[in-house]
Formats: structure tokens, sequence, C-alpha cells
């Protein structure tokens, strides 16, 4: 690669980087491994992309003071970054997979040009196209309403249904939740009301029931709403207005006014109530939001579009219907339009189109997403999925000489998809751009043209480059803790079971065989001929007191069959062996919380015991603290500044908010008289910055503070500072310390854990350590339930449940079930030959 041209950045001391020196070749593509927390996310993307974002808003000159320069020396040979990491960038409902990747819009421009519209008086088919020469229908004159581009989005008011405002759900008052059938109305039944019922609404309900020649009296106020007659309970919910009460005298008018009977009713009531208040709707402490409930909108039944819009048709499929196809079934369709167009004149003015989209749906199904929906919201992703929407974007640009750099989008791959996202990778080099890729998934590093090793630890251990260059002087590399997993075949089993090796001896790993056959002894949880979403008849069983493994292609089943099925069947005690199980504790892919007042720390309840060992050192040294005084959360010892962020946010307009260190306590969080109290030279501020490795150290001779950190430690936290913001974990970092604040405090009952990939973003080495502590669940006496797709922790399980084949409507059945090696021998399992 002598005559390649590399991005260089010299003297790199950012965070835990220790004055580094790197070379990224240009137009070549990169991957960047090493374990987590060795600084490869703060060489990339708090350097790297940092730098070129500074200094591409520098020529335009837009950087104000706040923009901070990333810490080196020097950088030569910068280009323009787009970065597409894991954390979320678009919370708002109405982003949809259509919205975001574009082939929404470019699907209404097809159906603007190309669609019949029914006229809605005769049911007429119109061209649309001809319905721009004339307003009204040739067939009955009926007028019709112009149509846009604007008319065809639920995101603009010409387009969006009037009752959900383009949401496709509708917020409505839940009957359920609006009677007390245990109380009377004057005992406070209409939960509604929290006042209380006065003279005036029991003269409209008593005029209202003789209205309607319903059996009511004065007495029946006081007795329980479970006891009226099932009419009069319809009364209070629904009121007189209500076609559900007008049946009974259809030839009559509803009352007038509350002294002819008009009566309100709970459900219209709260209606009002909520929707007359924009305070209401935009609180979530509405005192009314618990009294509510969403559902399909009825009016558009989901499709956000208003009637005109749902009335457009291309061969009988209307907008709303091909958003609801897989995309590989719009794929399909596109085929199927693109050849019935062919030949026609018209064909000329859609083709380009049809090209576009069809680029745009196969970029999707590249790297793995061919079962997602367009009208599927980005919201109800999962990280792996949000990210690889955007990475399939970037795939798509004709871009050239920019440099792209990706979070593992391998996360959330079945093994066999991994290949053709590399191909999509290669494809984006070719075209002339450099592809930077921070990676664990090695057979990523091992088709890589370049590969960069950070490490060799975590944290303070970490920050250094171990190996740059081709992966053939890699694999020949000692030092390279990545080379030595790819030569041993990415953790080849060690045993017939699919034990990899794993630091313990061969007696040790025969005796913890012996443990899991035992294991599978204690029973089984069964489910039997599930139906849910795309699951067709699968039974399955998972043994208790054993690890199983569920996986399965993106789309297949998995989520639902564990998370919709087999966790509710427990919980209601429905589910074959669910009486086995007496608590649940479910680890998923949602964050530990976004708020910068949340840490490891905080989370798993260590800094509970550590401002208490700070508050007696306090009362040794002579201050009246207590542990409260070293909360950052509350008034007492924080800095009221900032109220104990430590950080001052400021906007920046055109640009995200920049923090800047809190001038008063310059970043500290607390008072300066707080921070005299010290434990071993170290105040409660600095306990917050140092890594949980340091802490774990300081309280050697703390059981209850050294107990707790020990588990973070097992887990490979041990880089992590202490009060680190949950908002800026990785998410694995986050299922982790959730996993250590559940084994930190074991519990006698039998628990399931159920775990979601729980090795996103782990080195290899990392992901033993987690096999290690999962297996300390087993030995424990607990069940553990996970979803997963390195073979390297599904190695580990006693059990596998596989589904597949693919995802979407194609999948939803079940491959096989049995042992590691059941499976690895199974004709029909995809799992199999990566085992």
């Amino acid at each position: 690669m002598n005559d390649v041209e590399y991005i260089r950045l010299y003297g790199v001391t950012e965070r835990n980087l220790k004055e580094i020196d790197v070379a990224i070749p240009k137009r070549r593509l990169t991957v960047v491994t090493g374990l987590s927390g060795s600084g490869k996310s703060t060489l990339l993307f708090d350097v790297l992309c940092k730098e070129a974002e500074r200094q591409h808003l520098l020529t335009m000159g837009r950087v104000a003071e706040q923009v901070q320069r990333p810490h080196f020396r020097e950088a030569v040979n910068l280009a323009p970054v787009v970065a597409v990491s894991q954390r979320r960038t678009n919370d708002h409902p109405r982003s949809t997979v259509g919205t975001y990747s574009e082939i929404y819009t470019h699907l209404r421009i097809l159906y603007l040009a190309a669609s019949v519209r029914k006229c809605g008086e005769c049911g007429a088919g119109i061209a649309l196209s001809d319905s721009k020469a004339h307003k009204a229908c040739p067939e009955c004159s009926a007028e019709l309403t112009p149509l846009t581009l604007a008319h065809l989005s639920f995101n603009t008011p010409y387009g969006a249904c009037e009752t959900c405002g383009g949401l496709g759900e509708e917020l409505i008052p839940d009957p359920d939740k609006l009677l007390d059938l245990q109380a009377s109305i004057t005992g406070g039944g209409m939960l509604a009301w929290k006042k209380g019922v006065g003279r005036f609404f029991e003269t409209a309900l008593v005029q209202a029931a003789r209205h309607y020649g319903l059996p009511f009296e004065p007495e029946h106020m006081h007795k329980p709403i479970g006891e009226l007659p099932a009419m009069l309970q319809e009364l209070l919910i629904y009121g007189t207005d209500d076609e559900r009460i007008r049946q009974l005298r259809p030839d009559v008018p509803p009352p007038k006014t509350a002294e002819t009977g008009r009566f309100e009713g709970a459900v219209p009531a709260v209606r009002r109530r909520f929707f007359d208040n924009p305070g209401h709707v935009a609180s979530e402490t509405s005192d009314l939001k618990p009294l509510m409930k969403q559902q399909v909108c009825t009016s558009c039944q989901g499709t956000r579009l208003k009637a005109d819009a749902r009335s457009l048709t291309i061969n009988g499929t209307s907008i709303a219907e091909a958003c609801g196809l897989s995309l590989r079934g719009l794929g399909v369709l596109l085929e199927e339009w693109t050849d019935s167009y062919r030949g026609l004149s018209s064909f000329a003015a859609v083709q380009p189109l049809m090209y576009e989209l069809q680029e745009r749906v196969q970029s999707l199904a590249d790297v793995g997403l061919s079962y997602l929906t367009l009208d599927r919201p980005m919201t109800s992703l999962s990280g792996g999925e949000s990210q690889r929407v955007r990475l399939a974007s970037s795939l798509h640009s004709n871009l050239t000489d920019i440099v792209f750099v990706y979070d593992e989008p391998s996360s959330g791959l079945h093994p066999k998809d991994v290949e053709r996202l590399f191909r999509s990778l290669q494809r984006q080099r070719d075209r002339g751009n450099t592809v930077i890729v921070v990676e664990h998934q090695l057979e990523l590093a091992a088709l890589a043209d370049y590969v960069i090793e950070v490490g060799p630890g975590a944290g303070r251990h970490g920050g250094q480059i171990v190996f740059q260059g081709d992966v053939s002087s890699m694999l020949s590399c000692s030092s390279s803790l990545t080379s030595r997993y790819i030569q041993a075949g990415n953790g080849a089993a060690s045993d017939s079971e699919g034990y990899e090796r794993s630091g313990v001896s061969e007696g040790s790993q025969r005796a913890l065989r012996s443990e899991r056959q035992q294991a599978q002894k204690s029973g089984w949880l069964r489910l039997t001929d599930v139906t849910q979403r795309n699951l067709k008849a699968v039974s399955a069983e998972f043994p208790l007191g054993s690890i199983t493994a569920v996986v399965g292609v993106s789309g297949s089943g998995k989520t639902t069959l564990l998370f919709d099925e087999l966790l509710p069947a427990i919980r209601d005690k429905r589910g074959s062996g669910s009486e086995c199980i007496e608590r649940i504790v479910e680890i998923d892919q949602k964050d530990m919380g976004r708020s910068s007042r949340s840490n490891a720390a905080t989370y798993t309840g260590i800094f509970d015991a550590i401002r208490e060992w700070f508050a007696a050192q306090a009362r040794k040294a002579g201050f009246a603290y207590k542990a409260s005084h070293f909360s950052f959360n509350v008034k007492g010892g924080r800095c009221e500044n900032c109220q104990g962020h430590g950080v001052i946010k400021t906007n920046m307009y055109f640009m995200p908010d920049a923090m800047v260190a809190c001038d008063t306590c310059r970043g500290s969080r607390y008072t300066e008289d707080i921070l005299k109290v010290t434990y071993k030279g170290y105040s409660i501020a600095s306990i917050l910055e140092a890594s949980i490795q340091e802490a774990a150290d300081l309280f050697a001779d703390v059981p209850s503070i050294h107990q707790r950190l020990e588990w973070l430690l097992r887990l490979g936290l041990g880089y992590l500072p202490l009060g680190q913001p949950a908002s800026t974990l990785s998410g694995g970092e986050a299922r982790r310390i959730q996993l250590a604040k559940e084994l930190q405090s074991p519990v006698d009952k039998h628990t399931l854990y159920v775990l979601d990939e729980p090795s996103t973003g782990l080195h290899p080495q990392d992901t033993d350590k987690l096999g290690a502590a999962i297996d300390e669940l087993i030995r424990l006496g607990h069940t553990v339930i996970m979803i997963e797709h390195k073979p390297l922790l599904i190695r580990r399980a006693h059990w596998i449940v596989e589904l597949g084949p693919e995802g979407g409507e194609r999948g939803g059945y079940l491959l096989c079930q049995g042992t590691v090696s059941q499976v690895r021998g199974h004709a029909t399992s995809q799992i199999g030959p990566f085992l």
C-alpha cells in the first residue's frame, strides 16, 4: 500500500489515548478493533469526526469559542466525514423507515404521476394525471380536490388524518379505567370526578335515565356501580349523546340541557378536559393521562392519511398498502409495476422513479432489513436496526472522497448476513470513499484492507496502538489479542458440547459440563402452537436451570416469541413450567436512562454505599454532613449554579448544544466545603472520575462497596469511569451494568434472566467474561434465556431454539431446537455451520 494516501493523526491524547500516532489509508476499508473501553470510539468519533466537523465549520465561519478542538498535536489529510453510530438520532413518532430512507417520498411522487383516483361519489376510477385538463369527476361531475405531494404526506395538514393528526394512533379515554365497580357513584366510583358528585350532577343523571326509560332512583347513587344494570353503566361511561344510549329511543332526539336529561358521561368528559387543554396533551404528568389509552386510529385504520390519499391506487394497490408490505414484498411489487408499464407511452416518465425506488429498497435489503415495512416507526427499531437504516442511506450515496465511519454495523445481524453487509461496505469503498468500521465481528476484520487494533487493555490499560497494517501482518503480530481469536477460529470449541476455551482447566470444564447436564433435569418451560405476528404455530421448550439461546436472522420472530409470548405466559402462570419461576429480570436493549444524572455508580446502588462511607468520614473529621450532602441530585452539597450537572448547556442554534464546564465548581458538581472531605486523598468528585478498577482498589478493605464493584470488574467494565453519564454509554456497556446490578444482589427465588443480545459491542475476550458471568447465574440455580447472534456466546448454551429461515412473512418457523451438538448437525439449521 505504498502508493496509498493516508489520513494521519499525531500525538492524540484525548481521554485515555496515550499520545498515539495513527495512519488510516484513504479510499480503503479499515476495521478498528480492540477491547471495550480501549479507546476506539474516542479515536474515531471524539477526535477524527469532531475535528473534521470543526474544520468544516471553520471554513464557513461558524465556529464559536465553545466548539473545542480535540486533544492532538497535528492532523494531516482530513476529509469530510459522515459518522453513523448506534445512537438514535430521531425519536420523533412521525419518523418511519419510509420517511427516513426517503423511499416514501419517491413513492408519493410515483403515485402523484401514475395512480388512479377513486371518485368519492360514484366510485369511478380517474387517472390522476388527467384529473389535473378538469376538477370534477367525468362520470358524475362531483367536485375533485386537486392533489399535490403534500396531500400524500402524513406530516402536513393537507394529508394527515384529521382524527390522529398523522400519527396512526389516537389517544382516547379508557372505559375500563373510568369506573370503580366496587364503589358507588357518590363514593368516588366515577374516577374522572375527583371532587365528588354534586346535586346538579345527580339531577342530570336521574333525568337522563328517565328520558331513556332506564330504572334509576336516587338511592342508586349509593350502590356499588358494578351492581347497577348494564345499560346504566353504559350511560355513566358514554353519556346521552352516544349511539349506544340513543338506540334506546332512536325516534327521539337526545336531551339538550342537563335539566331535561343531558348527561355528558365519563368518556366524553375526559376527552373534552384532556384535549381542550394543550397542557394535558403535552404533559406526561397530567392527572388525566392514566385514564387514557392508545389505539389504532379508527378513521384512517393506522395508515395516517386522509381518505383522498388512501383512494389512490396503482394496479389496485394503495400507497398505504404499499407501505404495509415488507421491503422484500415491495421489491416484488415494484418489479410487477415496471413490467406492467413497460411498452406504454407513460413508461419514460416513471422509469427513473421506479429505478430509484428499486435501488433504495435493495440498499436496505443488502444490510439485512428486507423484513421491515415502510410504515414501521423508527422509534420501534433496535439500535442495530436503526443504525443499519442510516447505513443503507449512506451506502446509497454516490458521493466520493468522503470518509464514512460506522460503529459496529453488524450489530443485530445473523452470521450469515455479515458477509453481505461487508460486500456493501466494499462497494462504498470502490466508489472512491474511505470506509472506517469499529467492529468486533472478526469475520469483517479478516476481510478488511487494513486493521487498527487499540489496546492492549481497557481504560488506563488501553489507549495505545497495538497494531496497524494489513491483515496478513496482523496475524503474525504476537501482541494482537484480535489475531489470537481469529487464529483460534473466533474462540473455537474445545469439546464435543461446544464449550470454548476460557482459561479454566479441563477438569473444571468437565465439572461444569456435569452441572449443565444436571441442570437440564430441572424441568422445562413450554409454549405450544404460537401464532402471534409472523410466528407459524411454533412449539418451543426451554430447560429450567440452564442457558437457552434463541437464534435466527433479524425479523425471524425471536423477540415476539420471547417477550410477547413466553414472558406474559409465565407472568400469568399460563405456560407449562411457569409455576417454577418466582422472579423475572429483563435486560433488553432499552437505555438505562438518558439522564446525565444516571451512571454506573447510581444505577447499581454503589453510590449509596459510597455516600454513606463519606458521611462517616465527615463525622470523624467533625463535619455534620449526612449521606445526602454527597449527592449531586439534591440540594445540600451540590453546586447550585449547575445544579450538580458539572456543566452548563449553551445553545449553539444551528449546531448541537455545547456543554461547558461550570465556572463555579469547575465541573466537580459539588461545593468547595464538600470537596474538603476526603478518603485516602480522594474527594467525592474524584471518586466519580475514577475508573471502576481504581475505585475497587481504593475500597479494597470496605466489603460493602468492594463486593458490589467486583461484579462490574468481572464483566470487563473496570476501565469505565464510575460517574460516566448513562447517556454516553454504549448499548453493551449499559446491558453489562444492568447485569452487574442483578448479580451483586443474589436472591433465593428461582429467577428467569432474559437477555436481549447481551454481547452487543463486545470484543471476543469481553464476550468470554460475559459468558462466565452468565454461567455463574446457572450455578446459583437460576435460568437464563438470551437472544444472541454471536457463535462465541451461543456455544456456551445448553439449549438452542432456532427460528427462520428469513425475516418478516418468510420467517416465524421453528427450524430446530436442541443442544449445541444437535443443532450443529441439523440439516435445516442456519446457525449450525457457524458453531
